[in-house]
C-alpha cells in the first residue's frame, strides 16, 4: 500500500499520506500526516523537517533532504532495504556526517 500511495502522490492524485511509515519519506513523498486522532488533529511530516530532526545540514553545505532520508535509510535499512547489520538511524546519521553527507559515500559503505 505504500507504494501506491506514493505513486498517487507523484501523480497529483493526492496531496499527502496518512501513515505511521517514515519510509515514504525517504522515497518521495512530500508529506506524511502522523498521529491521527479522532477529531482530526495530526502532525506533518516533511523530508525537511525530518532532515533537521536528524540534524542534516540544509543545502548547500547539506544534501538535499529527499537524498539525505534516502542515504539514512539504505544504510540503517527501512521496508525497501535491509541496510548493514547493526547500524540504526543514529549511527547511520553519524557515518554520513563523517563523509560530509556525500552520498558516494553510501554506495561505498554498501
Amino acid at each position: 500500500i505504500d507504494s501506491l500511495s506514493n505513486s498517487l502522490l507523484c501523480l497529483g492524485r493526492a496531496s499527502g499520506i496518512i501513515s505511521e511509515d517514515s519510509d515514504l519519506l525517504a522515497y518521495g513523498c512530500s508529506q506524511v500526516l502522523y498521529k491521527l486522532d479522532n477529531v482530526g488533529n495530526c502532525d506533518a511530516l516533511t523530508p525537511a523537517s525530518a532532515a533537521q530532526a536528524l540534524g542534516v545540514p540544509p543545502p548547500p553545505v547539506g544534501p538535499a533532504p529527499e537524498v539525505a532520508l534516502a542515504s539514512v535509510a539504505a544504510l540503517a535499512g527501512c521496508d525497501y532495504t535491509q541496510g548493514l547489520q547493526g547500524v540504526g538511524v543514529r549511527v547511520a546519521v553519524k557515518l554520513l556526517r563523517e563523509a560530509d553527507w556525500d552520498s558516494s559515500a553510501v554506495r561505498g559503505l554498501l
